[in-house]
C-alpha cells in the first residue's frame, strides 16, 4: 500500500510539456512489464504484455487513455490525465475498483495501472498493481520504469 502511494504520487507529478513532438494524437502503446517494483509477483510469471490505447490531444492536453489488454485479457480500463507539469511527459492513472483477470489459471484482480509518455523521447513506461488470490499485492513495471 505505501508503494501505491508513491505510485499514485509519481503519476501525478508528471505531465504536460511544453515543446510537442510527433506523437500522433491517437495510438496504441504495446508494452512488456517484466520489473518487480514491490510485492510478492510469484502468483504468475514474467514478462506479462500490456497494451494501451490513447486519444490524447497533447497541445490541447485533453483525452484519456485506455488499458485495452494484460496478457490476452480484455482490460478496457479508463485511464485519466493526472497533473500538469513542465515536463515531456504526459501520465495517466486508472480511477476504477479493479478488474479481475486470469493469469496463469489463477484468478487475480487489476486494481491499479500507470501510463507514463514521454513526447520528447517517443517512449512509455507502465506499471500495473495485481492483487494476488491470498490478498497480497504485486507492483510490475516496465523495465524502464523509474518511481
Amino acid at each position: 500500500m505505501k508503494y501505491f502511494v508513491k505510485l499514485a504520487l509519481a503519476a501525478s507529478m508528471c505531465f504536460v510539456s511544453i515543446a510537442y513532438a510527433d506523437l500522433p494524437d491517437s495510438g496504441q502503446i504495446d508494452l512488456q512489464l517484466t520489473k518487480v517494483i514491490e510485492g510478492n509477483c510469484s502468483s504468475f510469471t514474467t514478462p506479462i504484455q500490456i497494451g494501451f490505447k490513447y486519444n490524447y490531444a497533447f497541445r490541447k492536453n485533453k483525452g484519456d487513455a485506455h488499458g485495452e489488454y494484460l496478457n490476452g485479457n480484455l482490460l478496457n480500463l479508463t485511464l485519466y490525465p493526472s497533473g500538469v507539469d513542465s515536463k515531456p511527459v504526459y501520465g495517466f492513472l486508472t480511477d476504477t475498483a479493479g478488474k479481475k483477470i486470469t493469469l496463469d489459471g489463477k484468478e487475480l484482480l487489476v486494481t491499479r495501472e500507470v501510463l507514463l509518455v514521454n513526447t520528447d523521447q517517443n517512449s512509455a513506461m507502465a506499471a500495473v498493481i495485481i492483487q494476488n488470490p491470498d490478498g497480497s499485492t504485486c507492483t510490475l513495471g516496465t523495465a524502464n520504469y523509474q518511481d
